[in-house]
């Protein structure tokens, strides 16, 4: 699901829950918080990298009956596991990465790649599927006849973009 900040994305993910079977049906992983008034909604605050691992090895354990997961926002998400890749990496080479372009010949994305699809594929297995919020975009694209226009796109970017465009079976755009 992607939109506007506060088009209702979050939302849209508790009335599924509460049409699909009632609202402990599933849970909401939140990387940010923007679920204060849906009441009843089961949530795990996520704050690092490592809260997720966390959360999702206790899932591994007893889902508890979830059968819906949702993970908002995967633009906060994605800078998690970089950092996480990040720290990790340095502490392995005993140095000081800042930006994942520092790990020498690009690697830092592949770990990150790799660190990522390593978590959403747990979450893959505990439930059969996940559902992920982000933001959108506009953007003007310029094509080489000379035509442009202005797109629409998500703003979840680079590996982790990838990954949630790719692993998805359809998204939806909403607007206010």
């Amino acid at each position: 699901i992607a939109g506007r900040p506060k088009s209702g994305k979050t939302s849209l993910f508790y009335e599924i829950l509460k049409l699909e079977g009632g609202l402990d049906t599933g849970f909401l992983f939140a990387f940010e918080k923007g679920y204060n008034f849906l009441d009843g909604l089961n949530v795990i605050d996520i704050g690092s990298w490592s809260d997720f691992i966390e959360a999702i090895d206790e899932l591994e354990e007893d889902d508890e009956g979830f059968k819906y997961v949702g993970v908002d926002t995967i633009d906060i998400a994605g800078r998690l596991c970089q950092e996480y890749v990040l720290r990790k990496a340095s502490t392995k080479d005993g140095k000081r990465y800042e930006a994942m372009a520092d790990i020498p010949f690009g690697k830092g994305y592949d770990l990150v790649e790799a660190e990522w699809s390593r978590q959403w594929g747990r979450l893959d297995r505990i439930f059969g599927g996940w559902m992920a919020i982000t933001h959108d975009k506009d953007k003007t694209v310029k094509e080489k006849s000379g035509l442009e226009y202005d797109k629409t796109m998500m703003s979840a970017t680079g590996r982790t973009g990838d990954y949630i465009k790719n692993s998805s079976d359809f998204i939806v755009f909403i607007d206010i």
